[in-house]
């Protein structure tokens, strides 16, 4: 699973990397998931394991939806340090 990327991802050069005998690759969800039923089967089983635990307690900063823009603003500023969700 993949956390994050809201900051973007770290430059890799591939070919330094093959030079080192190292493989790199960068592998997208369609290549697992390739059918809605596979999309749904998967997502079914990440909520259940959300349900009961499985990734330990879950922290996410609320603001209602109103103040997108200081979410927005914390989260540039680095002051939340998980899931950000807005309320209707």
């Amino acid at each position: 699973m993949l956390f994050g990327g809201a900051a973007g991802y770290r430059s890799v050069d591939a070919a330094e990397l093959r030079a080192k005998g190292v493989r790199f690759v960068q592998p997208s969800t369609g290549q697992y998931l390739s059918t809605p039923k596979l999309v749904t089967k998967a997502a079914t089983a990440v909520f259940e394991e959300l349900r009961v635990g499985t990734f330990g307690a879950l922290k996410p900063t609320i603001y209602p939806s109103r103040d997108a823009d200081l979410a927005h603003t914390d989260l540039q500023a680095r002051r939340t340090t998980e899931s950000i969700l807005l309320t209707l």
